[in-house]
C-alpha cells in the first residue's frame, strides 16, 4: 500500500437498493415491482388481516430505519412503492433536502413558480447581506486584535 493509503479504510460498500429479500419467506432477488407482485400473488390471497414486517425497500433507504415494522406491510407495498426511487431520489442528499427540492417541484407544477423566483431571489440577497456582515465584522475583529 501506498503510505497515504495505508491509514485510510475502504469506504463501506453502497447498499443494494436494486434487489430484495421477500420479508414474509425465502423469496430473494426480486426488484422493487417485482417484490410487489410477489406478495400480491403469493401473500395477500393468504392473508388474514394486515401482516407486519420490515419492508427491505425503506430499509435500504438513507433516511430508512431497518427496525421500523410497518403493521400492514402489503398495504404499504401498494401505497408507497408504486413509483421507482431510484428515478425519484438523489441518495447524496439528506431528508431536508430532498424535502425542500420536493417542495419546489411541487410549487412549480402548481404554478407558482414566479412566486418561488421571487422568494429564491430574496433568499440569496439575504444570504449575501449576511456574509458581507460576518466577512467585515471578522476583519473588524482581526483589526482590534
Amino acid at each position: 500500500l501506498p503510505p497515504a493509503a495505508a491509514g485510510r479504510r475502504p469506504p463501506p460498500p453502497a447498499p443494494n437498493r436494486s434487489t430484495f429479500a421477500c420479508p414474509l419467506c425465502d423469496e430473494r432477488n426480486l426488484t422493487p415491482q417485482g417484490l410487489i407482485e410477489h406478495c400480491e400473488r403469493a401473500h395477500v390471497a393468504t392473508a388474514r388481516g394486515p401482516i407486519a414486517a420490515v419492508c427491505p425497500i425503506c430499509a435500504s433507504m438513507p433516511w430508512g430505519d431497518p427496525t421500523y415494522v410497518s403493521r400492514d406491510f402489503l398495504s404499504h407495498l401498494r401505497l408507497r412503492h408504486r413509483c421507482d426511487y431510484t428515478v425519484l431520489t438523489d441518495f447524496e442528499a439528506d431528508e431536508d433536502a430532498m424535502f425542500r427540492r420536493a417542495l419546489r417541484d411541487s410549487l412549480r407544477t402548481a404554478g407558482f413558480e414566479a412566486q418561488l423566483e421571487e422568494e429564491e431571489r430574496i433568499l440569496a440577497q439575504v444570504l449575501e447581506q449576511s456574509a458581507r456582515e460576518a466577512s467585515s465584522s471578522d476583519s473588524a475583529g482581526s483589526e482590534s486584535s
